[in-house]
């Protein structure tokens, strides 16, 4: 199988925002030409399995990259407390594992 990466990370948190919060991330990374495009072939059924998860963005496989990603990201509040940001992160590492056994 491909070599990849599932996991999750954070990026800075956004100052002008009213409340703070914090850009979060689950995905997959491939460095396989075909696999990639392999996967972006099930396209319709990889959304809907992340749809409730927030937004989800490709790369195009035809770009000249050694590596490209599939993620999703979601704004999680901390106002109220951690725990939407953890069920967020666990439902988003368990359905990255579905869209990965898409490849077989």
């Amino acid at each position: 199988m491909d070599k990849f990466r599932r996991g999750f990370g954070n990026l800075p948190p956004r100052w002008d925002a009213e409340y703070p919060w914090r850009l979060y991330t689950v995905d997959l990374y491939f460095t396989d030409t075909f696999q990639y495009a392999k996967l972006y072939t099930m396209r319709d059924s990889v959304e809907r399995i992340l749809a409730n998860l927030g937004e989800v963005m490709w790369n195009e496989p035809e770009a000249d990259k050694k590596n490209w990603h599939l993620w999703v990201r979601r704004d999680v509040g901390f106002s109220g407390g951690m725990m939407e940001a953890y069920r967020w992160m666990t439902d988003g590492l368990l359905a990255m594992r579905n869209v990965y056994e898409l490849l077989g």
